[in-house]
């Protein structure tokens, strides 16, 4: 039986690729890694990455950094380093890994 920590390790290898392959413009690869991620969802396994979405200090699922001099103004994440994880477990979603995310 695979790990969290395993998994999350995977999942983060898949999100770069796929990160990579979008800035590269290789919709081939980015087909792959989102055919991968069916697979995980598909076995309980939730992969979110918040790009785009609003960010606040009281945001529990980010691990932020903020790199915008104005912190008055609204947040949003510009960037996913590590996507959040969840899964599925007796009924429930549990998170097992935090998203790193660039907000600005």
């Amino acid at each position: 039986m695979i790990t969290e920590a395993t998994l999350a390790k995977v999942i983060n290898q898949m999100h770069d690729i796929n990160k990579r392959a979008k800035r590269e413009k290789n919709s081939a690869i980015e087909r792959s890694c989102e055919r991968i991620k069916n697979v995980f969802e598909e076995d309980g396994v939730i992969i979110h990455d918040p790009t785009g979405e609003k960010y606040d200090m009281s945001r529990t699922d980010c691990e932020a950094n903020i790199v915008s001099i104005n912190l008055l103004s609204p947040l949003t994440i510009t960037d996913v380093i590590k996507p959040v994880i969840y899964i599925g477990k007796n009924g429930k979603r549990e998170m097992i890994q935090q998203g790193l995310v660039i907000v600005e």
